[in-house]
């Protein structure tokens, strides 16, 4: 199957053609753009002195250091037009950073300038003791409102990080941050994530537009009730690690791997031939098997697609969660994960038998039980319950027969079980898949069942609800 990539110069036109609430006039005209002068110190006095700091369409430079949002409430954004804040190729800081609540970033693009910053990269890009790396924007506050902005050409680290409570990222546009894996110097870590979310806390992340980061488009590491929807993922030029991860990063303190509450849906992945190691990854990452990196809850992961990746989805080392109705077809290429890297790589591993029940529905490009860098197509099985229409109502005492429409495209459906009201009812073993319970009492009763082929791998069908009354 041939996979269609979105235009990226097309989708992010779309998603930036929104307009700007334009404030009335430049509030830091001390900061004069295109004139190739050090633009930090004057960007900083303004941002310093909080309140809206309006700029106004053109470019400005950041050479002597990074900025800081210093004071809370503070809205930082472009008059009109978007302005673009570019590093220059003596900045050796992130380019914004901001530790405290309630401010607005909007309509500005940050340029990381990777290219004009090359001379510097296999320095800077050596991680610190704290494990940093020059990002362009990095968050660590609470109830902040990120729209409408661009993050690009990061040098590495990261093109957006973000921690804190409450806060909503929506519609902007992170693309082309990092390098793409190549010839450095040992040491030197020159990849990096579109969106980094450390920690996810009663947050939101919608309607975003990635592509072609060299590392995690987005990475979450925990936090109870994070919502990620709606954002599209594509890689056509460069390759990428994975596009949706979710994982585990100790920034999340006590919800590391914690994802109790959260739900990943409606994302589009995308990914031209050897592009894209993994679509979704779900636990701990490959690389580390530790278990102080595993995920101990995933949250809900349904509605999602990826297509075009190595592997669409990868299971590894996570302990509960719900995954279940994502679409996953025309897995193409053989570009492995870090597979140069000598490290443990045992495999996805499900999780214990006792919630392995909840994980189901993953239909195709599950990784093999060995080196995950070895991709496998592997498709499960589809049910759908038939014979019972949904909604049909029956007096007490029936006997009500269930039937399933089942299929496997690389294999064959060896049994079918079904459950009623979360309880496992009986299994059929041949087409048409019948089942008969005698004499149901009245209620209401959800039914539901669940595929098995001749690899073990299962699906579950969608519900279907009738009454006895």
């Amino acid at each position: 199957m041939t996979t269609r990539v979105l235009s990226v110069s097309f989708a992010v036109a779309l998603l930036l053609m929104v307009p700007s609430a334009a404030l009335s006039q430049n509030t830091c005209p001390a900061a004069v753009p295109n004139d190739g002068v050090d633009d930090a110190p004057a960007l900083q006095s303004c941002l310093n002195s909080g309140g809206d700091v309006a700029l106004p369409f053109g470019v400005f430079t950041l050479a002597s250091h990074g900025l800081a949002i210093t004071q809370p409430y503070t809205t930082f954004r472009s008059l009109g037009q978007r302005a673009t804040i570019q590093a220059s190729p003596t900045l050796t800081q992130k380019m914004l950073t901001a530790a405290v609540n309630g401010f607005t970033l909007a309509d500005l693009e940050f340029d990381g300038n990777k290219h004009g910053r090359i001379g510097s990269r296999d320095i800077l890009c050596i991680p610190d003791a704290q494990g940093n790396r020059p990002a362009n924007i990095d968050i660590a506050a609470s109830y902040y409102w990120i729209h409408h902005v661009v993050s690009k050409h990061a040098l590495c680290g990261s093109g957006l990080g973000l921690r804190g409570t409450g806060y909503t990222v929506e519609d902007n546009v992170v693309i082309d941050n990092g390098w793409e894996a190549g010839s450095y110097p040992p040491g030197v870590e020159p990849w990096a994530d579109g969106m980094t979310v450390l920690d996810c806390r009663y947050s939101t992340v919608r309607n975003n537009f990635f592509a072609n980061n060299t590392d995690l488009d987005i990475a979450v590491g925990g936090g109870p009730n994070c919502t990620v929807t709606g954002n599209v993922i594509v890689h056509d030029t460069t390759y990428g690690f994975a596009g949706l991860s979710i994982g585990n990063f100790a920034d999340a303190g006590q919800f590391r791997g914690v994802h109790q509450g959260s739900v990943f849906q409606n994302n589009t992945i995308t990914s031209s031939t050897d592009k894209l190691s993994i679509g979704i990854l779900v636990g701990a990452h490959p690389w580390a098997t530790h278990p102080d990196y595993d995920v101990s809850n995933a949250g809900l992961v349904s509605g999602n697609t990826a297509a075009g990746a190595v592997i669409n989805l990868l299971l590894e080392g996570f302990a509960a969660g719900t995954i279940y109705g994502n679409q996953l077809y025309g897995h193409q290429g053989t570009r492995g994960m870090n597979c140069s890297v000598s490290v443990d790589m045992a495999g996805w591993h499900f999780p214990p038998s006792s919630v392995q029940g909840s994980v189901y529905g993953l239909e195709n490009d599950l990784a093999t039980s060995g080196n995950p860098c070895v991709p496998m197509g592997v498709w499960g099985p589809s049910a759908a319950v038939t014979g019972i229409p949904n909604g049909a109502t029956y007096p007490p005492g029936s006997s009500i027969t269930a039937n399933a429409s089942a299929a496997d495209p690389d294999g064959w459906v060896t049994r079918i079980d079904y459950f009623a009201n979360g309880g496992y009812v009986g299994s059929a073993f041949s087409a048409p898949w019948s089942l008969t319970a005698h004499g149901v009492g009245a209620g209401t009763y959800v039914v539901h069942a669940v595929a098995t082929d001749n690899m073990g791998f299962q699906s579950r069908s969608s519900p279907i609800t009738f009454y006895v009354q």
